[in-house]
């Protein structure tokens, strides 16, 4: 095992990075060692595997070949994959795909990467608004359905989508500016308690068209 991230060096798709560990693991371990208490050995290693925000360190030589758009560089900051890879010995980095890396960090904004979407749930008013689109359109929600619409879980505005987003799509595809419906749950809520990135597989329905 390595005990040292300078003791790896990257191979085809696959990207070493440093995750950032959350405020509140920092200030639970710091509390724990203040109070005499013996965390177990696998703690920091599952708190770094939950995290989602990293530094890129390095990457193989095959990394991003297929990628359209912006590609990350060492020393990008980056959103990554929820649980993806594995901690190295260290327990301060992890090796993944570069498919993992779902969006760039430039300038405090996520840039979507592959077929990353990002997206702004919509706020009741909105939600309102969405479900008697989606009646006019003809698209019957069932109950359950439109109580997750009132809760603003699954419904939203396009922000911004990745290079590779919608590449396997026939017919319509949302835009930038379009309301659509996603799969409850899906995808990571940024930091800013309101954006949320999700996978373009995530979007069921476009309901809105900008400028409709």
């Amino acid at each position: 095992m390595y005990d040292n991230v300078t003791d790896a060096i990257p191979v085809w798709g696959y990207v070493i990075v440093n995750p950032k560990l959350a405020k509140e693991t920092d200030e639970l371990v710091s509390r724990a060692n203040a109070s005499g208490i013996v965390l177990p050995e696998s703690f920091e290693k599952d708190s770094v595997l939950c995290q989602i925000f990293a530094s890129l360190i390095s990457f193989g030589g095959n990394c991003f070949d297929q990628l359209i758009g912006t590609k990350p560089k060492s020393g990008d900051q980056v959103i990554i994959n929820k649980y993806s890879g594995f901690v190295m010995g260290d327990a301060h980095t992890r090796v993944i795909s570069d498919t993992d890396i779902i969006a760039l960090m430039e300038g405090g904004n996520p840039i979507p990467l592959w077929g990353n979407v990002l997206v702004k749930p919509h706020d009741i008013s909105e939600t309102d608004e969405v479900i008697g689109k989606a009646k006019k359109a003809g698209i019957v929600l069932v109950e359950r359905e439109s109580a997750f619409l009132q809760k603003g879980q699954v419904s939203g505005s396009v922000l911004a989508v990745g290079g590779n987003a919608f590449e396997t799509w026939k017919g319509s595809v949302p835009k930038v500016g379009d309301s659509i419906l996603f799969s409850k749950g899906s995808g990571f809520v940024l930091d800013d308690g309101v954006s949320r990135i999700i996978a373009d597989t995530d979007i069921m329905a476009i309901i809105a068209n900008r400028g409709n």
